[in-house]
């Protein structure tokens, strides 16, 4: 448990980063997408299931981590950190990135 704790604190870290900064965007993306989907699957939203954990509201089968998970893949799709970010200076510096898609 301890593992599975520090390993979800320093993913949370660098894609939080790597959003944020604008750096490996679409890596961050979908670090953060597949992180929310264990997220969704340890605990899913599903009625009459708060035994699990409480709810923030009302929830029939949509909760915050599928409405996360599915605005992390528009921004994957739209990168818009080439207009503004640290991929733009990646891009520039290192054209191996730009070319394996990862930026």
């Amino acid at each position: 448990m301890t593992t599975i704790n520090f390993l979800n604190e320093w993913a949370l870290l660098l894609i939080g980063l790597g959003l944020t900064l604008g750096c490996l965007y679409r890596l961050s993306s979908v670090g953060g997408m597949i992180l929310l989907a264990m997220y969704t699957l340890s605990h899913p939203s599903f009625v009459g299931a708060s035994y699990m954990m409480p709810f923030e509201g009302s929830y029939l089968w949509i909760d915050k981590n599928l409405v996360e998970f599915a605005a992390l893949g528009l921004m994957c799709v739209f990168p818009t950190s080439q207009i503004i970010g640290f991929d733009r200076v990646l891009g520039r510096v290192c054209p191996i990135l730009h070319k394996l898609k990862f930026i």
